[in-house]
């Protein structure tokens, strides 16, 4: 399987319109672009490309950016430390054969989390049903467990990487602004040319969260027997 990451020449920009030339006019909105983008058809059809990463480049981090000034507007008119800094955690959870968000925070930092999960959730959904219009026989899923987790802080936004070879996270310090740019990213690395969404996105592809639907539904299976021993053994 050719893996999302090795479609990503390392060192160079990802170029959506070297990959896909009639695209260009498209990546002007992701629902536009995304009739240009054949990556769940791959993934479908056992070749993992990614076609997908130029339309997400369209939603950043945006709820950063509005939950960030939103925090300097409260702290400037009370003036003084007694608001907390804004914080946010999340994880995608499953919600009987589908996919959801969980998020905690203060100070609006769950809502940004909460807000910019739910985009890149969509945006994946939007994929596999583009997918399955195109082509009805391919049914196709999500398993929140190989989607990534999120934090957002004062420093912005860090997001989990994990190698999927490896299991190893990959890049823990990297941080990316209220713009959704990688902004300690070391200069000329591919991390350095993608955004917040294109990265997260990538990582998500490329830990299989997109997959067949009777994978997606053992998944789910094992995961609510697993959770009803853990109760049995918690109340016994």
């Amino acid at each position: 399987m050719v893996s999302v990451v090795n479609m990503l020449n390392p060192g160079q920009p990802f170029d959506i319109s070297a990959a896909f030339p009639n695209a260009g006019s498209a990546i002007n909105g992701l629902n536009t672009a995304l009739p240009y983008l054949s990556i769940v058809n791959s993934i479908a059809h056992g070749d993992a490309v990614g076609a997908a990463m130029g339309a997400i480049a369209m939603t950043p981090a945006a709820p950063v950016a509005w939950a960030y000034y939103g925090f300097q507007l409260i702290t400037s008119l009370f003036g003084d430390n007694s608001v907390p800094d804004p914080w946010g955690s999340g994880h995608y959870v499953w919600n009987g054969m589908n996919t959801g968000v969980s998020a905690v925070g203060a100070t609006g930092g769950d809502q940004v989390v909460s807000g910019f999960m739910n985009q890149m959730l969509s945006s994946l959904n939007t994929l596999i049903a583009q997918e399955q219009q195109q082509n009805p026989g391919s049914a196709l899923g999500l398993i929140p467990d190989r989607m990534p987790t999120l934090s957002y802080g004062m420093q912005g936004y860090n997001f989990t990487d994990i190698d999927p070879v490896t299991g190893v996270q990959k890049n823990p310090g990297l941080r990316y602004d209220t713009s959704g740019k990688p902004y300690n990213a070391t200069p000329g690395s591919p991390e350095s040319f993608m955004s917040l969404g294109q990265a997260f996105i990538t990582s998500a592809i490329a830990r299989g969260a997109i997959a067949p639907q009777w994978e997606v539904q053992t998944a789910a299976y094992f995961k609510a027997a697993n959770d009803a021993v853990f109760e049995m053994r918690w109340a016994a």
